[in-house]
């Protein structure tokens, strides 16, 4: 299955996103409101016993792990606002660096190859831009911007399945964050 590790949004969250997120011009590949998330690790594609060490791991790192309080603010792009690719939304709280390293800890632990970001940035990706577009407007009217707060309860590893319509995500399996 192509799958990968995230963090779920409540819906308020994901609508406040998507209007911003309606503001990305035409050539901007949006994602779509029920998919947001926060990105811990993508997989790509991995086997029914990949799945099963992935999940060990994700146990073990959220029991490691206390829960706590984010919020989404503002808005960004990889590589850079200036040559955008990945259009996103911040993603801040006290946990993700912590949650982040021992997950990918945890994988590698397992024997699963995990592609660890030197410097993690905590993103809620909202689309996908082509060649020169251009985010100018886009990136002033949500710089600021104030999409919600939220509790990192759970992380959960999601499959994605390609179809014409777009990517739909499905939780297979939830790990429960320790109580704070």
């Amino acid at each position: 299955m192509r799958a990968f590790i995230a963090i779920p949004l409540p819906s308020d969250v994901q609508s406040k996103l998507a209007i911003a997120s309606a503001g990305l011009p035409k050539d901007v590949s949006k994602v779509r409101a029920e998919n947001l998330h926060v990105t811990l690790a993508f997989l790509g594609e991995i086997s029914e016993s990949d799945s099963k060490k992935t999940m060990n791991a994700m146990d073990l790192a959220a029991g490691a792990n206390a829960a706590f309080a984010a919020s989404s603010q503002g808005v960004d792009a990889f590589p850079s606002a200036t040559f955008p690719r990945v259009v996103f939304a911040r993603a801040q709280g006290p946990g993700f660096d912590g949650l982040y390293k021992s997950l990918c800890n945890e994988l590698e632990k397992s024997g699963l190859a995990v592609k660890r970001d030197e410097k993690f940035v905590p993103h809620i990706t909202l689309g996908r831009a082509r060649k020169n577009s251009s985010l100018g407007d886009f990136f002033n009217a949500n710089k600021a911007g104030e999409f919600g707060e939220f509790n990192v309860e759970s992380m959960a590893l999601f499959e994605s399945v390609l179809e014409p319509a777009g990517a739909k995500y499905s939780i297979v399996h939830s790990s429960s964050l320790a109580k704070p």
